[in-house]
């Protein structure tokens, strides 16, 4: 059954390090419903070289893939023994484990009553000792009773119960006419119904937006929290910390609910039993391009590890394309930043992430942002990692240069050692909103002071600035025009090394009046004083 934790098991024995001695590599391989034999083997070859891979022809392939594993010993889990080798398969499909033949196939079977319990009482109770809940363990066990077993039910529950450590809303969630709901009516267990329904609504929100990642996709933390702020998931300040701040909040608490699984260091997953619930929910208003057939009320459009050329759809329909809220570059697998230029009427917002995986900085020209007229926010992010090249990172950034119609730009995790002269040309004359943030490698800040509409201005954890000097204003030579027209609100944060600010040169009374004229806001936190 889905969700009795065959997952799970393998995961802890390929992480196993008795295992992990055994073996001079290992690879780990999800096979979706939609089978592709040459994509899979791509997976397995990348997981064993740990580089990109560009062939597309079965043939070549396997021969490579047979050359890398040759005298080698390999472990290779592939949700499917291979010298010394082992290949575990993990599948609910019993023909599918069938054709392994030699193989023994070993069922798992569901978690005892009393196991059931024992888990759910774990992840409400967070370890502590129950007994002195008395009145909920009785109601407790009658809940685990219902789920049958499921392990991936004990988890959710588990953590839905801990939020509500209640007898009274313990007996609304054992008594929860969901559990009667037929289950060939959805497909989808009662008990994870009861895991989003009792979401608070902001919860809701942010859960649902992540159906548009495909089955199995391993997404980081810092990547998700950016897409949920880009499309206004996340609109209030918390006791007056910052949006990011309360993102994270809301990652962690969708992940102690076990709707998030942790796969490695910095990877997540959903569960394919809970992503089928995200889907089921945002029928409607959330469409992936896999295997799409129309683009009707389309609100949110997701093509990481798809090419725009495999899709079975009209390209003439792509092109009318208005809305896209993310683009996510993939690597030699996923989709090309290329493939951008097939949206040129897109309009409102738009975040380009995990530009670290674009492989030649030309690409990104062909991405042709400077004639997409109708875009008014940009957020450009290469992904929480150290910059594998920063020069082509700087190329990257420079090709992406966007319309002057552009009214936000963000910029996070851009690894150059300098900004490009276009951030602050004033051309841009409709830009009201910057970010720039955990951009580490940059030792300087970009000439904004030139912006005439800049209104906001939020520079964070840029840890290498230690000077902030006359060009932040905007000076070209010995001309400096009023900087910052119309700034009412600058924002530094986490600037540890930042030792010193210059001013402008135009002191308050001279011929230019003072550097900020119209500041109303300023924000210094956690810099070195």
């Amino acid at each position: 059954m889905g969700g009795v934790g065959k997952t799970t098991l393998a995961r802890m024995l390929y992480n196993n390090n008795k295992v992990k001695g055994h073996f001079t590599l290992q690879a780990w391989a999800c096979v979706s419903e939609d089978y592709n034999a040459v994509r899979i083997t791509k997976i397995i070859l990348e997981s064993v070289t740990s580089k990109p891979c560009n062939t597309t022809y079965m043939n070549l392939l396997q021969v490579e893939l047979r050359e890398q594993l040759r005298e080698r010993n390999f472990y290779l889990c592939w949700m499917i023994y291979g010298m010394k080798i082992m290949v575990i398969v993990i599948t609910w499909n019993k023909k599918a484990a069938s054709l392994m033949k030699n193989v023994p196939m070993q069922s798992l079977e569901p978690l005892s009553h009393q196991d059931c319990w024992l888990l759910l009482a774990k992840h409400a109770f967070r370890n502590e000792n129950y007994s002195a809940n008395s009145n909920l363990e009785d109601i407790g066990k009658q809940i685990a009773l219902k789920y049958k077993g499921l392990l991936l039910a004990a988890q959710t529950l588990g953590g839905l119960l801990r939020c509500n450590i209640d007898s009274e809303e313990w007996n609304r969630i054992l008594n929860s006419n969901i559990w009667y709901l037929p289950y060939g009516t959805t497909d989808i267990l009662p008990a994870l119904w009861l895991s989003y329904y009792y979401l608070p609504a902001q919860l809701k929100r942010c859960f649902v937006y992540c159906s548009i990642f495909p089955k199995d996709y391993e997404f980081e933390k810092e990547d998700v929290i950016q897409l949920w702020m880009a499309e206004g998931l996340v609109t209030q300040v918390d006791n007056g910390k910052i949006k990011e701040s309360v993102a994270r909040k809301y990652f962690d608490e969708l992940l102690s609910r076990s709707l998030f699984q942790k796969s490695r260091e910095f990877g997540f997953t959903m569960h394919d039993l809970i992503h089928d619930l995200a889907i089921f929910i945002s029928r409607g208003f959330c469409l992936r391009l896999e295997g799409m057939k129309e683009l009707i009320n389309l609100h949110h459009l997701d093509v990481s590890g798809t090419k725009i050329e495999e899709v079975p759809v009209q390209r003439r329909r792509l092109k009318s394309l208005r809305t896209l809220t993310a683009f996510v570059v993939g690597k030699s697998t996923g989709s090309s930043i290329r493939e951008l230029r097939e949206f040129p009427q897109l309009q409102g917002k738009l975040s380009i992430l995990k530009l670290q995986n674009v492989v030649d900085a030309r690409d990104a020209l062909h991405a042709n942002m400077k004639h997409k007229k109708d875009l008014k926010e940009l957020e450009f992010s290469w992904g929480a990692k150290d910059a594998d090249d920063s020069q082509k990172e700087k190329d990257v950034l420079d090709k992406l240069l966007p319309c002057v119609n552009l009214e936000k730009l963000t910029i996070r995790f851009y690894g150059g050692t300098n900004f490009l002269n276009w951030l602050g040309d004033s051309s841009f004359s409709n830009i009201q909103v910057m970010h720039l943030s955990d951009c580490s490698y940059c030792w300087s800040l970009p000439p904004v002071g030139r912006l005439p509409a800049l209104k906001e201005l939020c520079i964070e954890r840029m840890k290498f600035v230690k000077t902030i000097s006359v060009e932040f204003y905007g000076r070209n030579g010995a001309h400096l025009i009023q900087p910052f027209q119309s700034l009412e609100k600058l924002e530094f944060r986490e600037m540890p090394e930042w030792e010193e600010w210059v001013p402008s040169g135009s002191a308050s009374g001279g011929e230019y009046g003072p550097d900020f004229p119209h500041l109303q806001e300023l924000i210094l936190n956690n810099v070195r004083s």
